[in-house]
């Protein structure tokens, strides 16, 4: 799997640019990236501007104001009354359109100048989890010392892009099995900003949904066909995780937009107990009888 660009400061700028600027090929690129700044927004378009990269908001699209769950319309009266107020987004370039994933804003007097000062981000190995204490060890790939970090409530946790929980992670991961990651955390106090497991995923084209149902903690098992050519066509479920990133060629949508006869394209590892876990799904194609 490619490495996710954190992109930061000038040289996000710079690259933002040259995304919007340059036409390229159009093609997906399913790799997360990250804007931050002012922000403004136009609810009519069912845009948001961050910074000066503008992206579409779709019903996939979680936004939070204040650390607080809002709509599109919330966020514009928020940048309305609050002159100045910034945020930071995440999003993706599906074929050429720029989808925001996430939106998180503060009003200009509750961003705290000081919040990146402490910043820091390794690549490593995840080589252990203390479900107890609330900490993960990674061993650094530059051949330093296992650096123990602390998750709070505030950690982001993410499984190639699907948010997920502390209780999750530990739930997915089989013991003891080292995984690659990126993290972001407070040198000052250990404690995890952002956590990233890079999982390598197995991609599978042309599977269609035969059967949808609820699983345990807001999954949903995803029963489908290979379209294989052979004569048995192979039957696989997947769990799909309530972060999971569900999207069409142009837009991020949610697991409730999906039907039987969807045909899907399904990226996923095997977890515990070698369930499969599907952090990223594109629908590629719309059931006829829809």
């Amino acid at each position: 799997m490619r490495r996710k660009q954190i992109l930061i400061g000038v040289v996000f700028a710079v690259i933002s640019t040259a995304i919007l600027a340059g036409g390229g090929p159009a093609r997906a690129d399913r790799d997360e990236q990250k804007v931050r700044g002012p922000v403004t927004v136009d609810v009519a378009a069912h845009t948001v501007t961050v910074g000066g990269v503008t992206l579409q908001v779709t019903n996939g699209t979680r936004i939070e104001v204040d650390d607080q769950r809002a709509t599109l319309s919330d966020l514009a009266a928020f940048v309305s009354q609050n002159p100045g107020a910034q945020g930071e987004a995440e999003f993706f370039d599906l074929s050429g359109q720029l989808v925001a994933k996430e939106i998180k804003v503060q009003a200009e007097g509750n961003n705290n100048e000081n919040e990146h000062e402490n910043e820091a981000e390794i690549h490593g190995t995840l080589v252990a989890i203390n479900a107890a204490a609330g900490t993960v060890t990674i061993q650094p790939d530059d051949g330093s010392a296992p650096l123990t970090l602390m998750l709070t409530a505030a950690s982001r946790i993410e499984i190639d892009d699907a948010d997920v929980t502390f209780a999750q992670l530990v739930a997915i991961l089989p013991p003891g099995q080292p995984v690659p990651v990126e993290v972001e955390f407070d040198a000052g106090t250990n404690v995890v900003k952002k956590l990233e497991v890079e999982e390598e995923l197995e991609n599978e084209d042309q599977d269609v949904i035969e059967r949808m149902r609820r699983g345990a903690g807001g999954t949903t098992l995803l029963t489908v066909r290979h379209s294989s050519g052979g004569k048995r066509a192979k039957v696989s479920t997947f769990t799909v995780l309530p972060g999971s990133v569900i999207t069409t060629p142009t837009s991020i949508i949610t697991v409730r937009d999906l039907r039987n006869g969807d045909t899907l394209r399904v990226g996923s590892f095997a977890g515990r107990g070698r369930q499969r876990f599907a952090p990223k799904v594109e629908l590629a194609h719309r059931h006829r009888g829809r």
